[in-house]
């Protein structure tokens, strides 16, 4: 009897430190689990600024209802629609400052361009009011980025050998002979127009002499990209080209040399693929470093957003 006691005891101590330790770890594992938060916030405080446009939490619940009228309105879903709200205010405010305006007519016949692009004859459906408001902030986006992203000004003379080698028959016998006899003077020839340029002759003058006194290049001579016996009007050809930055264009050896050129800058460049060449000459810079749609709002949301509460 007297061991059965003993052994009575020490169970009970055990269960007793055992259900102590629990008192003391549950509250503790159930801290390291995440718990929903709950914005706390009077009606009538706003929870951020956006430029001069106060956010109330109304106007961010309103977001999420838009997006997904299901949704519970948990931090995390309330979070999402703020960047979506931040965004469209911050659209709204560059497309005022830049006078840009979208009509229903141009929301329209944007999205039947996009259909006609994978149906020639696209059924139009009626937009419901948020998918038409995606749509115009879409738009607003699209000249947004023409006016804000970097972009870049430039000359370019070259001579394209790749329409030449690849259509043959387009090319009578005496000019084929010519062009597989003077390739290596084509090469020469763009030292030089480097040379005329960075020696300050004017870029139209400069063309038009030597599209005038080179009858035998004009079929393959290149200004600013357009083919010289195919411009019609001279304006392609008197001012400089605009560029913007594009990143699916990385890699193009043409387009990477404008966009590492600083103003007034001539190189000549030849690609190992390519018979002909190019020399380029930049003009301008515009909005240097601010390449992505992403670099651009990052850097408007670090101007004009304050956060009043934690959202």
């Amino acid at each position: 009897m007297g061991l059965q006691k003993i052994s009575r005891g020490i169970l009970a101590k055990k269960w007793l430190v055992i259900v102590l330790a629990l008192a003391v770890l549950i509250p503790v594992w159930i801290g390291f689990y995440p718990r929903e938060k709950k914005i706390e916030v009077a009606e009538n405080k706003p929870v951020a600024s956006v430029g001069d446009t106060l956010v109330y939490l109304k106007d961010i619940q309103q977001a999420a209802r838009e997006q997904d009228e299901s949704s519970s309105m948990t931090s995390e879903v309330l979070g999402a629609a703020f960047e979506v709200l931040v965004e469209q205010i911050i659209l709204d405010n560059e497309a005022k400052n830049l006078q840009i305006t979208i009509t229903d007519q141009d929301i329209e016949d944007s999205l039947r361009a996009e259909s006609q692009a994978a149906d020639p004859t696209p059924t139009m459906r009626q937009l419901s009011p948020y998918e038409k408001k995606i749509a115009r902030y879409n738009l607003i986006k699209k000249k947004v980025l023409k006016a804000s992203l970097e972009s870049r000004e430039a000359y370019s003379i070259g001579f394209d050998l790749i329409a030449y080698s690849e259509h043959k028959e387009r090319y009578t016998p005496s000019e084929l002979d010519f062009f597989e006899s003077q390739q290596n003077s084509l090469k020469k020839a763009l030292p030089l127009i480097q040379q005329r340029l960075v020696g300050g002759e004017i870029f139209l003058s400069l063309a038009k002499s030597i599209y005038a006194n080179n009858p035998y290049l004009q079929k393959i001579m290149k200004v600013n990209e357009y083919f010289m016996r195919s411009v019609n009007s001279e304006n392609l050809i008197r001012d400089p080209r605009l560029y913007l930055y594009d990143k699916n264009k990385v890699g193009n050896l043409f387009i990477d040399t404008i966009f590492t050129l600083q103003p007034n800058e001539t190189k000549l460049i030849m690609d190992q693929n390519d018979p002909g060449g190019y020399v380029i000459q930049l003009k301008a810079i515009h909005n240097e470093g601010i390449r992505t749609y992403e670099d651009w709002i990052k850097m408007k949301k670090s101007e004009m957003v304050k956060k009043y509460v934690s959202i």
